[in-house]
């Protein structure tokens, strides 16, 4: 199971994406660049009850938008195909498509 949070409209600035596992829960802070992993110990681990591992890492900071930019005209006066190509891209605007149509109820 995954959940996504992005608002402009809240009183706080959040963009995280939670995953939910069996075993584990990853929590990645898009804002904040921290990625936090809960973990259940393995099964038959000799671990206390409720003891959970947990890792976070923090990311450098950086501004995605123009590290895309920058790629892509590196690319262009290099001669080169773009580290993601353009069918790639369709490919995820028509998969965005699709999950905004199925939350509509289209």
């Amino acid at each position: 199971m995954a959940n996504t949070t992005a608002s402009r409209v809240s009183l706080k600035t959040e963009r995280k994406l939670r995953l939910f596992q069996d075993d584990a829960y990853v929590s990645i802070d898009l804002q904040q660049k921290v990625l936090t992993v809960i973990r259940k110990p393995p099964a038959g681990a000799a671990a206390a009850p409720g003891q959970m591992a947990v890792e976070e890492r923090s990311y450098e900071q950086g501004d995605a938008l123009r590290l895309e930019i920058e790629a892509f005209l590196d690319s262009i006066r290099a001669g080169r195909p773009p580290a993601v190509p353009g069918e790639d891209g369709l490919r995820a605007l028509e998969t965005a498509l699709r999950i905004t149509a199925l939350v509509q109820g289209s």
